[in-house]
């Protein structure tokens, strides 16, 4: 199982040899070439280092690597900070990042503070990264654009700025042209499906799936970005109860609050064409998804004595602006 979803570097004595703002600085290619191989892998890059990100951008140019880290934290604020507002941008939980950092006290620092947080030294970060990443050999399509999909939310974001400074920021979801694709999982889906279940934590019911009749996979694009599967649920059909074997959202869903429209598309779906009138959903508490029966009572589901979530209600308040489709 690929854990790690995010390797946060230093600069300075990390990417590369010496200190940037007193000059004569070396590249490590060895990094530089790590940094590369992560990106193909789909696992996210980025920075946290006390800097002038003008500088430090420059030379990141002149390395032909600028492109491959984002969100980068370059400031000169403490490193755990720069790595919960990594964390914050792309919905990424700090147990699934690495940072890596020469300096001894930085690395105590962030296990005080993030204890999650894997922090290692350049010299294990190479033993980690041949021994933890480089043996994962399933790269779906998804993975290899993760990156461009975090440009997206960069520039996403910039965008957003703009709606709140001119005070018309409930306006900007209705631009986004935001739109959810339900549809029967087919062969093809099944690397992307795997990886789902494998990366995915905070919503992830980890509910068993031998005895489900419909694998339904959900697609998402906006104006910014085609996502592609972002979700995976296996349910059956009893008469009028819909059982909803495993639910697994993608954390860039959580990032973007919209988890609840996804479930609520599914149940209007079911509700609609299929008359029916109790959702019952297998829900196992682990450390990790604590955020999913939240978000489930959110939306007018009851816990249950024995470990279910059931939903009677009818409700569902996905805005019209959000464009819901089923090929099911």
């Amino acid at each position: 199982m690929e854990k790690w979803k995010c390797i946060v570097f230093d600069l300075d004595n990390t990417i590369w040899d010496g200190i940037l703002s007193e000059g004569n600085i070396t590249p490590r290619h060895n990094m530089i070439e790590a940094v590369r191989k992560l990106d193909e892998r789909g696992i996210l890059v980025s920075v946290s280092s006390k800097n002038e990100e003008v500088v430090v951008m420059e030379e990141l140019r002149k390395l032909r690597i600028d492109q491959f880290f984002v969100f980068p934290q370059i400031n000169h604020q403490k490193k755990y900070k720069g790595i919960l507002k990594i964390s914050q941008n792309t919905g990424i939980s700090t147990s699934q990042m690495v940072f890596v950092d020469d300096d001894f006290y930085e690395i105590k620092e962030m296990n005080a503070f993030l204890p999650d947080v894997k922090a290692v030294t350049p010299d294990q970060f190479e033993l980690f990264f041949h021994n933890e990443i480089l043996t994962c050999t399933s790269i779906t399509g998804e993975s290899k654009n993760r990156r461009q999909y975090f440009l997206s939310e960069m520039a996403r974001f910039e965008d957003e700025k703009s709606w709140y400074v001119s005070g018309n920021e409930a306006c900007f979801e209705k631009e986004l042209k935001m739109s959810f694709l339900y549809r029967k999982c087919l062969s093809d889906d099944k690397g992307r499906v795997e990886e789902l279940l494998s990366r995915t934590n905070k919503f992830n019911n980890h509910g068993q799936i031998a005895h489900y009749k419909t694998l339904i996979a959900v697609e998402y694009k906006d104006k910014y970005f085609a996502h592609g599967i972002i979700g995976v649920f296996a349910c059956r059909c009893n008469e009028d109860v819909l059982t909803i074997d495993m639910i697994c959202v993608s954390c860039r869903m959580y990032a973007r609050g919209l988890v609840g429209y996804l479930v609520q598309g599914l149940m209007d779906y079911y509700y609609t064409k299929h008359k029916i009138r109790v959702i019952s959903l297998d829900m196992r508490n682990t450390a990790n998804n604590q955020y999913l029966p939240l978000m489930l009572k959110s939306i007018g589901f009851k816990a249950s004595a024995d470990g279910m979530f059931r939903c009677e209600d009818k409700t569902v308040t996905v805005p019209e602006y959000i464009d819901l489709e089923y090929r099911m």
